[in-house]
């Protein structure tokens, strides 16, 4: 895979990408006070986080630079060589982008690097056009909606609780009207929740 293929795929994604990261490390380095974390233990906390298609295109273009500025001084006409997608390279890119935004972040005051190396919160927030929510620090919001899709398959799937009910509904004509009303109150429920992503029918 070429420099010059990959970077022209999500190009407009790159500001989000690169407040997500940002973000990311600052909330980090606020919950780790004033021990803060070394550049290991920074990428160690935050590399699951990293948008993995705006890291890649990073280090695709850095590399391409690198190259390029290379071959200038060695007036080399042999063209800028393909850099291979492959796992090592993947966490190359991760770690370049955690270690060029903490090093940005340390110029805009979000962060402070100590003279023992370790970083720890700056005097600043990072301006966000996303709210805490929105960057999902931790997964909480992920974890969230994969609670809520599992209710719903247990709720209103083929075998869930509401199928349940009808089917007994149908049975016994005189059921208790708890059932009924239980139902009903479930699907109220139901359609006040439903996850925008979710299908009518959850199998």
């Amino acid at each position: 895979m070429s420099a010059k293929r990959e970077s022209v795929r999500g190009v407009g994604k790159d500001h989000a990408g690169a407040t997500s990261v940002t973000m990311q490390i600052w909330y980090e380095l606020q919950r780790a006070g004033a021990r803060g974390y070394d550049l290991d233990e920074l990428i160690e906390r935050v590399k699951e986080r990293v948008p993995a298609g705006y890291a890649w295109r990073r280090y695709l273009r850095q590399r391409q630079a690198w190259a390029e500025a290379n071959q200038r001084r060695l007036q080399s006409s042999n063209g800028t060589s393909s850099i291979v997608d492959t796992p090592g390279a993947r966490v190359a890119a991760v770690r370049y982008v955690v270690r060029s935004a903490v090093s940005g972040m340390v110029k805009a005051h979000t962060a402070i690097r100590r003279p023992d190396g370790r970083y720890a919160v700056g005097p600043r927030k990072p301006r966000s056009v996303f709210t805490d929510e929105q960057h999902d620090f931790d997964h909480a919001v992920s974890r969230k909606a994969v609670a809520d899709m599992e209710l719903m398959r247990i709720l209103i799937g083929p075998d869930g609780v509401l199928a349940l009910v009808s089917e007994r509904r149908r049975r016994h004509k005189n059921m208790p009207t708890v059932s009924t009303q239980l139902a009903a109150a479930l699907e109220k429920w139901v359609e006040a929740h439903r996850p925008a992503s979710a299908s009518l029918e959850i199998s």
